[in-house]
């Protein structure tokens, strides 16, 4: 499927924005039988999911940069 770069951009900016934000709050992201996803709450930052939500960023800018770059 050829989608376009907006669409992965957008797609990647929302994922990496809920896990970074979700994780700095101390919710590990899970799936759950009662629902699409559920939360596990700690004290702590769960550093898993920030890296990963980081890493969503970091390649949601580049589709961003792609997207940009298609509408010249």
């Amino acid at each position: 499927m050829n989608r376009s770069p907006f669409h992965n951009a957008l797609t990647l900016t929302f994922v990496g924005t809920v896990f970074v934000v979700t994780g700095l709050l101390g919710c590990r992201i899970r799936k759950s039988p009662w629902s699409i996803v559920a939360c596990r709450w700690s004290d702590t930052v769960w550093w898993p999911e920030v890296w990963f939500g980081a890493t969503a960023l970091l390649v949601a800018a580049y589709f961003w940069k792609r997207a940009i770059r298609s509408l010249g």
